[in-house]
């Protein structure tokens, strides 16, 4: 396990070099209790010091419990390569089995601290410490704890089935606080699988409990978009599984299906741009809501009437607002301007849900450009003067967020240095300025930060971005201070583990080759979804960016949408540049039904067509992207919303060798 390279304090050394002199003395166990619990002073130890006395003055086991304390103290305080030094001093192979459980118990937590799930899965599955041999000797406490270390590792790992499978062998274990959080893990696992997979897992699940998770999770995911087929579906599973452990205990937002079926509006209002600079997103916009209602005709009557309001002409929200009220609308679906959104805001009292298609101006940046309203700015914390805002949610297309999570992508995958490369234009540098905010509160480094002018090429941004161009002066000055001619090689910098790119399909089709070019094919290229114009009939115009890894909105990337297919032939003319326009109306309108459940349940998610969406502070929808790699001239989904795409299934052989003990 790799350790944080930090400088031990004098004070630690002095008590690690202790704990290795003590560790050097044989341990006997003959004798040894089967069972070891904590003394009175073990558990009453005030510091490191006093620990490390103790183990000093006892004997074996005694002594290893102390230490083994201070190993869960130096841990529990952050010291991570403290504690593992301390708990390799200590011999595994002579502990009693109460120990060797705590001796795991460490060993694994500082494995999932050093962001090593493979290591604390080896542990815990592997004849590493042959664990399954004594597990069912175990206390039921320890039994348990380590099954959740277990269920943890996996889902660091990324292996969310195996997870939740876990949490449910301990379930039935746990008192209620703690079940009542392990059944919400449960859930949250679950629901980063497909909606085939939770099928095809159900149709050979090898328990009944299982086998309620998973129709519970397959049917919140395969009827998001109809509320009416939810309820029903939900009504049936309680009636098959009304003694299952979810049954008692609900996701909260299917608790509140009942409830906010029967409440939602029947009336919407309508608030976009007929006429102006805006009026084609607009007119995207209202396609993708359109669509959204005829499709949903087709398995319900009970539809909402929508009334078109044209904000154009008016840029008063107040009387606007008034009179849509007046005349019976129940919610609110706009506006899209910026400076509308923020007065919206300032509304005095906002007796009806609006959900605006943008995000209020972030007055502390100074950000005042409405020229790109498809593309806002900075997410901004809402004006409290009044008190609407309550009442009002924000919802778009911000490609900050987009950059955020190229950022925790990269981060995730390992990298640590990148090299920035964005437009020479207010909006590259606000967006790679989101990027580099959120990269460095994660503990990422920026090596170099370049901007590119489309008009002058690509070429010297980029020399400038991996230090070609100080290569080449380098050579140059040998050549004039030696007067001869000699063979030279351009070099690169060799600190860069990737390169973000913020570029238009165009841009990025003459980019990639470029890097290429200057000895920078091998470093990694990360970007947003606006280099990838969709599919096509011809990806041989995308071949020059292969290899770039992006984020972009299901309904780009995926063709299961039953509103896609209907709204491309209805409206080929958006088949391009507003597309993700129409995926935003369309993720509008199958908001309307669910907005009071995510306001009541925030933690609850929709599965749409621009994201995953989650509500987070103030109301401002927050979208969770898919992940592809152009390959060959296509774009293929390498990542979904969790961090795998086709889980494995976990044999249940490993839960046959041992058998929980219930507390008593």
């Amino acid at each position: 396990m790799k350790p944080f390279p930090r400088p031990l304090s004098l004070h630690t050394l002095a008590a690690l070099l202790m704990a290795a002199l003590l560790s050097t003395a044989c341990v006997s166990t003959k004798n040894a209790p089967t069972t070891h619990s904590a003394g009175p002073d073990t558990q009453h130890a005030s510091n490191l010091g006093e620990l490390f006395e103790r183990a000093r003055r006892s004997e074996s086991p005694q002594r290893e419990q102390y230490l083994l304390s201070a190993v869960n103290k130096l841990r529990m305080g952050g010291e991570l390569e403290e504690a593992q030094k301390l708990l390799s001093n200590l011999f595994f192979g002579a502990l009693p089995l109460p120990l060797k459980a705590s001796y795991i118990i460490e060993y694994s937590e500082l494995a999932l601290l050093n962001n090593h799930p493979e290591l604390a899965l080896n542990a815990l599955t592997s004849n590493q410490f042959n664990l399954y041999d004594y597990f069912d000797q175990l206390s039921p406490d320890s039994q348990i704890q380590l099954s959740e270390i277990k269920a943890s590792a996996y889902e660091s790992a990324g292996n969310y089935l195996a997870g939740a499978r876990e949490r449910i062998y301990f379930n039935s274990l746990l008192q209620p606080p703690a079940k009542q959080q392990n059944e919400a893990i449960i859930w949250q696992d679950l629901n980063q699988l497909s909606i085939q997979t939770l099928y095809t897992l159900a149709l050979n699940a090898p328990t009944n409990e299982f086998r309620g998770w998973l129709e519970l999770a397959h049917l919140n995911k395969n009827h998001q978009h109809n509320i009416d087929q939810q309820h029903q579906s939900l009504n049936q599973w309680l009636t098959r599984w009304h003694n299952h452990a979810s049954a008692k205990n609900l996701p909260k937002n299917l608790e509140l299906l009942s409830k906010y079926t029967e409440l939602r509006p029947k009336k919407i209002a309508l608030f976009l741009p007929l006429k102006g600079k805006l009026s084609k997103p607009a007119l995207a916009i209202q396609d993708g809501i359109l669509a959204a209602h005829y499709n949903a005709l087709q398995t319900s009557t009970e539809i909402p009437e929508i009334t078109l309001y044209d904000t154009s002409q008016t840029a008063d929200m107040n009387r606007l607002y008034q009179q849509a009220t007046a005349e019976g609308a129940e919610l609110i679906i706009g506006p899209l301007e910026k400076q509308h959104v923020n007065s919206i805001l300032k509304l005095p009292r906002t007796e009806i849900p609006i959900l605006a298609l943008n995000y209020a101006t972030n007055h502390a940046a100074n950000s005042t450009d409405n020229s790109e309203t498809i593309d806002p700015s900075n997410p901004a914390t809402n004006d409290k003067e009044g008190n609407g805002w309550k009442n009002v949610f924000q919802f778009g297309l911000l490609p900050e967020d987009d950059a955020k999570q190229v950022a925790l992508k990269a981060w995730q995958d390992g990298h640590r240095n990148v090299a920035i490369l964005h437009p020479e234009s207010i909006w590259g540098t606000r967006v790679s300025q989101a990027f580099v905010n959120y990269w460095q509160t994660l503990g990422g480094e920026v090596t170099s930060n370049h901007s590119f002018d489309p008009q002058h090429g690509f070429a010297n941004p980029i020399k400038q971005l991996l230090n070609i161009d100080k290569s080449e002066q380098r050579a140059k000055l040998l050549k004039q201070n030696l007067n001869t001619k000699f063979e030279f090689s351009v070099r690169r910098r060799k600190d860069i583990d990737f390169i973000f790119l913020l570029a238009t399909p165009k841009q990025a089709r003459q980019i990639k080759p470029t890097l290429a070019f200057y000895y920078a094919n091998e470093i990694p290229v990360y970007a947003t979804a606006h280099l990838y114009e969709g599919q096509t009939k011809n990806p041989e115009r995308d071949r020059d960016m292969n290899g770039i890894i992006f984020c972009d909105i299901p309904w780009a990337l995926k063709q299961d949408d039953p509103v896609k297919s209907n709204s491309l032939a209805a409206w080929p003319d958006n088949s391009n540049r507003y597309q993700r326009l129409v995926a935003l109306g369309v993720d509008a309108y199958r908001l309307h039904s669910r907005l009071a459940i995510l306001a009541a349940a925030p933690s609850s998610k929709v599965y749409g067509a621009t994201g995953v969406l989650t509500l987070q502070e103030e109301n401002r929808f927050q979208r969770n992207l898919l992940w592809a790699k152009i390959v060959n001239g296509k774009a293929r989904i390498i990542q979904t919303f969790g961090n795998q795409t086709d889980p494995q299934i976990i044999p249940s052989n490993d839960n046959e060798k041992r058998q929980l003990t219930p507390p008593k």
